[in-house]
C-alpha cells in the first residue's frame, strides 16, 4: 500500500460468512458425507461385511475417505476464512473478498453514474450469495454478498453494474451521500 493517502473513511463493513446464518449448511454436508463413508469403512473393514452392492476394494474405500476427509475439511477452512470487507472514503469504494479478490479493488467516484441502496433477490437475480457474475444468461452484473436482501447497487460509466451487499444499509446510504456530495463541491 505505500504512499496511499488516507482519507477519513464514510462507511466501512466486514461480513464474515461465519457470522450468516448459513454456516451451518457446510457442516451438515461436511457431516453427512464424511459420515456415510465413515459408516462403510467401518462396516466394510473393521466388520468385515462388504458395503454396496459393488463392493470398493478395501484400499480403495480408505483413500477415498482420506480424500472426501481432506477436501472437504480445506473447502470449510476456506469458506470459515470467506469475508467481504467494504470501506467508503472521500476517493471512492474499496472492496475486497478474499478467496475471490485477494487484493482491494477500487472505485473511484468519477467512475459512479449513479447508485441505489436496494433490497435484491439473491437466488433469482445472483444464483446464491458470494461472488456472483451471471446467472442463467441474464446480465444483472456482478455481485458480492455474504448474507441478506440488501446491498449498494453501482452503475458504472463503463456500463457495468455492480451489487455490494450490507447488512448496514442506513450507513451505507448516508456514506453514498457524502462521497458524491463531496465530488459535487469539489466540482464548484
Amino acid at each position: 500500500m505505500g504512499n496511499k493517502k488516507q482519507y477519513k473513511i464514510f462507511f466501512s463493513e466486514e461480513q464474515r460468512l461465519s457470522d450468516s446464518p448459513k454456516k451451518w449448511i457446510f457442516p451438515v454436508i461436511f457431516l453427512l458425507s464424511v459420515g456415510t463413508l465413515g459408516y462403510g469403512l467401518i462396516q466394510q473393514i473393521v466388520l468385515g461385511k462388504p458395503w454396496g452392492d459393488n463392493p470398493m476394494p478395501n484400499l480403495g474405500l480408505i483413500l477415498t475417505f482420506a480424500f472426501v476427509v481432506v477436501l472437504m475439511t480445506v473447502i470449510w477452512i476456506l469458506l470459515h476464512r470467506t469475508k467481504l470487507v467494504v470501506y467508503i472514503d472521500k476517493e471512492g469504494i474499496h472492496y475486497r473478498f478474499p478467496i475471490f479478490i485477494r487484493h482491494e479493488k477500487f472505485i473511484p467516484k468519477e467512475q459512479i453514474v449513479s447508485y441505489d441502496v436496494r433490497k435484491y433477490r439473491p437466488l433469482s437475480e445472483y444464483g446464491g450469495w458470494g461472488y456472483r457474475t451471471r446467472f442463467i444468461y441474464i446480465n444483472r452484473g456482478v455481485a458480492y454478498n455474504i448474507m441478506g436482501n440488501i446491498g449498494l447497487q453501482l452503475y458504472l460509466t463503463d456500463g457495468k453494474k455492480l451489487l455490494i451487499g450490507t447488512q448496514r444499509p442506513e450507513a451505507m446510504k448516508r456514506a453514498m451521500k457524502k462521497l458524491i456530495n463531496e465530488s459535487e463541491q469539489s466540482d464548484d
